[in-house]
């Protein structure tokens, strides 16, 4: 599905191949990726890529696939986080970044409630889910405002330590809906 919104400062738009031939915005994808794992909050989420080829090979991979959304600033397409957005059985999961220099001037509140809205009109969603860690202050208090409700908590690990131990973490289950 071809996705492309704008927002009062935003444009929420698929990747595309032409992203990947543009220095600029390959450069601006490495930064949000080496900014992302060196985020306190790194341990809440898978891996991300930091290497070139890895890189390139996301670059290869994300235009092909429809769930992952680049969240950029009109002015100059320039890339600053992504939404990422998933079917399920309970209603349409999301995930959501943005990059470090980006955060603290409601870029984050802005995409993901263009989003969601934009889920509810044109994509069909009865319910949004989004799943955080509790100690990731910041991202608890993004779905907080745009009244999502917690619904459970769980344990959860993406990441190991150094010497191979799960790092297990609490995560909590928003939802929000239009009823």
């Amino acid at each position: 599905m071809k996705i492309e919104l704008k927002t009062e400062r935003l444009i929420i738009r698929n990747f595309v191949s032409d992203d990947w031939k543009s220095y600029k915005f390959v450069k601006e994808l490495k930064d949000f990726f080496i900014a992302k794992e060196s985020s306190p909050y790194a341990v809440y989420d898978s891996r991300w890529p930091t290497d070139d080829d890895s890189i390139l090979k996301m670059a290869e991979w994300m235009p092909q696939h429809n769930h992952h959304l680049a969240i950029c600033l009109p002015s100059d397409n320039t890339f600053i986080g992504y939404i990422f957005h998933m079917d399920g059985d309970n209603g349409l999961g999301i995930g959501y970044a943005i990059h470090s220099a980006y955060q603290n001037n409601g870029y984050g509140t802005e995409a993901v409630r263009g989003f969601i809205d934009y889920a509810f009109h044109n994509m069909g969603a009865k319910c949004v889910l989004a799943g955080t860690a509790n100690n990731n202050i910041p991202s608890v208090r993004l779905l907080e405002k745009l009244n999502f409700k917690k619904v459970n908590e769980h344990a959860q690990s993406h990441r190991q330590d150094k010497q191979g131990n799960p790092i297990n973490f609490i995560e909590s289950l928003y939802t929000y809906s239009l009823k």
